[in-house]
């Protein structure tokens, strides 16, 4: 029996983030991810005339807003100040909930009157359905993740990881699915399906990073399963998301992308792994 909690998780401004140092043309660099499931999202902004190890927390004085087009309603966001690794970054936080497949405007405005903007799509909500195939024992179960319904032809893409603990630590089994993979080619202009398939062995073994063991002596039944979708990327240049599915904010260049982050806790039955149980002597 499977048992499945639905859950929706909180991401907050993360300072374990890679930055490149490229720098691109423009006065400000503007950047960062517009989260549905996170009212505290944020936006990154550097002054590029202003070398990274010269920035202080009085040396940026900007405004700047984030603006609904749908509605029109727009937002002044809040500046935090959190240094990463000695360096000072500005950051611009919404303090209201974003909505699922909306454009949104960023836009900058300094003393001087000089303005920029760059805009994000949100994607729209998903939804996902799990369900248990061949169950037999640990090493012929099959895992399947629908999840619909991501526009990944139109160049929106997923971020996912199934976690688990063994010996009190957590390990993780990750992966992307970009637009050169394979999706559902039947389903309707506004999204496609995309499946995920787990041999439960086989997660077991990308987990740990070996597959020097039977999962029947690895008897892990509790899981949890976290997946990223990630809106259509507007502006053109700078890659926020690499295929590994890691994440790395520049401190040059322009782009904001919209997500959202859901997923949920699963359980399989612990008689999966009784090797006395399915195979009698």
């Amino acid at each position: 029996m499977l048992i499945v909690l639905g859950f929706f998780i909180v991401q907050g401004c993360e300072n374990s983030i890679d930055f490149q140092e490229e720098r691109e043309e423009g006065i400000y660099s503007i950047y960062g991810l517009l989260l549905v499931s996170d009212i505290n999202s944020f936006i990154r902004v550097h002054d590029n005339r202003v070398p990274i190890d010269a920035v202080t927390e009085d040396n940026l004085n900007v405004n700047v807003t984030l603006r609904n087009t749908n509605t029109g309603e727009t937002e002044l966001l809040e500046r935090q100040i959190i240094t990463f690794e000695g360096a000072v970054t500005h950051n611009f936080m919404t303090n209201d909930p974003l909505d699922f497949g909306t454009e949104y405007v960023i836009t900058l405005e300094d003393e001087t009157g000089y303005r920029d903007s760059v805009r994000a799509i949100t994607p729209k909500e998903t939804s996902y359905f799990l369900n248990e195939r061949d169950f037999t024992d640990c090493a012929n179960t099959r895992i399947t993740i629908d999840i619909f319904s991501p526009n990944i032809a139109l160049g929106e893409f997923l971020q996912y990881f199934i976690e688990f603990e063994w010996n009190s630590r957590l390990y993780r089994a990750r992966g992307t699915v970009f637009e050169s993979d394979t999706v559902d080619p039947e389903f309707d202009n506004d999204g496609q399906v995309v499946t995920l398939a787990f041999n439960l062995e086989g997660l077991l073994r990308e987990g740990l990073g070996t597959d020097e063991f039977s999962c029947f002596n690895v008897p892990v039944t509790d899981y949890r399963f976290e997946y990223t979708h990630y809106g259509i990327e507007l502006e053109e240049g700078i890659q926020l998301v690499n295929e590994d599915g890691s994440i790395e904010l520049p401190f040059f260049g322009k782009k904001v992308l919209g997500a959202y982050t859901g997923g949920f806790e699963f359980s399989v039955s612990d008689t999966l792994f009784d090797y006395d149980y399915w195979f009698p002597e």
